[in-house]
């Protein structure tokens, strides 16, 4: 039989659920930063070894966004039009945003000058935090990191809207970011990772003080990357 997988968006609950039913995880940085990765798998590899398993024999897997070219400057370029536009229109904007206690409407009601904006401020950061989108020197401090917080595997989401020629071009970079990160080894669960390609969203500012209803959407919306 196959082994197999609990697909999580970066619920606690369904870590520890998936160690305790002997499980694989399969998620992604949509929800999560790198340390909040990092604790989860501590709290999936705990809950396997209360339940009498291997803590290190579970697979942990990252979906992450990629596209890897020549040039750092010219693959980000290259991708932005096609990764904005995945972000709009992802189902995980809105789960995202039922998540944080808002109205999913909230998001889509925001005007596209807006969201066109935000996307694109956000593009860069999200680029360097979350997704393989550069060059495979650009990308291994992304690499090193998921490997730090305890990650298997990187599963790799190139058909996002890249043109094909582009997108099959990647893969040969692909393939050498792959072969330099190719040597066996556990990665350590370390729920307390120092790790320096990720932060946290903040969002501890005061926001006691009534905002107009674009105020809110935009807020909401910029909480989802």
């Amino acid at each position: 039989m196959p082994p197999m997988f609990l697909a999580t968006s970066g619920r606690r609950e369904s870590y520890e659920e998936a160690g305790r039913r002997g499980l694989g995880i399969v998620t992604n940085l949509m929800n999560q930063t790198v340390p909040e990765l990092a604790e989860n798998i501590g709290h999936y590899r705990k809950a396997r070894e209360q339940h009498g398993l291997a803590p290190d024999d579970g697979r942990v897997t990252v979906l992450l966004h990629t596209y890897l070219g020549d040039d750092h400057a010219t693959a980000r370029a290259q991708a932005l039009e096609p990764m904005t536009r995945y972000l709009r229109s992802s189902l995980q904007m809105r789960s995202a945003a039922s998540t944080l206690g808002g109205d999913p409407r909230d998001v889509a009601a925001a005007s596209d000058e807006d969201l066109e904006y935000l996307f694109r401020r956000a593009y860069d950061r999200y680029c360097d935090e979350r997704a393989l989108i550069g060059t495979p020197d650009s990308c291994a401090p992304v690499v090193r990191a998921l490997h730090e917080a305890g990650v298997d595997e990187i599963a790799a989401l190139v058909d996002f809207g890249m043109p094909v020629d582009l997108m099959r071009s990647g893969l040969e970079h692909l393939d050498a970011l792959r072969g330099r990160h190719q040597e066996p080894g556990p990665a350590a669960a370390r729920p307390d990772a120092d790790v320096s390609t990720a932060s946290a969203v903040s969002t501890g500012s005061d926001v006691s003080a009534p905002a107009t209803d674009t105020q809110r959407r935009l807020w909401l919306a910029a909480q989802l990357i």
